[in-house]
């Protein structure tokens, strides 16, 4: 029921639980080591299905602004198992305009940032549970009612015909088509590959302060 403020339908009947979040998952060892970071690792696993068209998906929410930075809190995700459509939306500064949607799909291995200045909604378009992980400032909060306002983001995912179609939320006075991008990050941040819980958490500085993946975006990487 907490869901059905942002749902494409919400008189569809769905199940009780749609998806999990494990916040500040670690091995014992590495527990102090993150809090020390200022970091969190989360596991998040949606379950697989439709809510009446509609695919499976979180909430949905924005982040709030880095004390000092003019910048939004930035997260970083990879696919562990599965298959996952990210939906980014920029708020423009009427909060019913939206200036860009992005779509990025990701499978195992993948990884995905959301840099400042964007929300997003993770949707589940594959037959079995998408499972994801992510890292994220320690105490970070999300906002989740700028989405619920306009129920939901601004493209929700259905399924016709046995195939996914992005359906535009008319709630909000403007939203652009959708733009697809492949997952990736920025070179000049220096992540290694590999799982994202084994990344040097020297290299996740810009996850507490976002002003040197701002700078990596001016040239070039999306969103932009």
């Amino acid at each position: 029921d907490d869901m059905r403020e942002v749902l494409y339908s919400q008189t569809a009947s769905f199940p009780k639980e749609l998806y999990y979040m494990y916040r500040g998952v670690a091995l014992e060892a590495d527990t102090e080591i993150h809090a020390r970071a200022g970091l969190r690792f989360d596991v998040t696993v949606l379950r697989a299905g439709k809510v009446g068209q509609e695919y499976i998906k979180t909430a949905g929410h924005y982040h709030p602004q880095v004390a000092g930075s003019g910048l939004t809190y930035p997260e970083l995700y990879q696919v562990l198992d599965g298959r996952a459509h990210y939906l980014l939306q920029k708020v423009g500064e009427n909060p019913a305009e939206i200036v860009d949607v992005v779509i990025i799909e990701a499978g195992p291995g993948d990884r995905v940032l959301v840099p400042p200045g964007y929300g997003h909604i993770t949707i589940n378009p594959g037959p079995g549970p998408l499972v994801m992980a992510n890292w994220v400032a320690a105490g970070f909060a999300s906002i989740y009612q700028g989405m619920r306002a306009y129920r939901g983001g601004a493209y929700y995912e259905v399924e016709e015909k046995g195939r996914g179609l992005f359906v535009e939320n008319g709630a909000y006075s403007r939203a652009p088509a959708p733009r697809l991008v492949r997952p990736g990050l920025p070179a000049q941040l220096g992540l290694p590959p590999g799982p994202l819980y084994s990344c040097p958490l020297g290299r996740l500085d810009f996850l507490r302060d976002p002003r040197p993946l701002a700078a990596a975006m001016t040239h070039g990487y999306y969103p932009g």
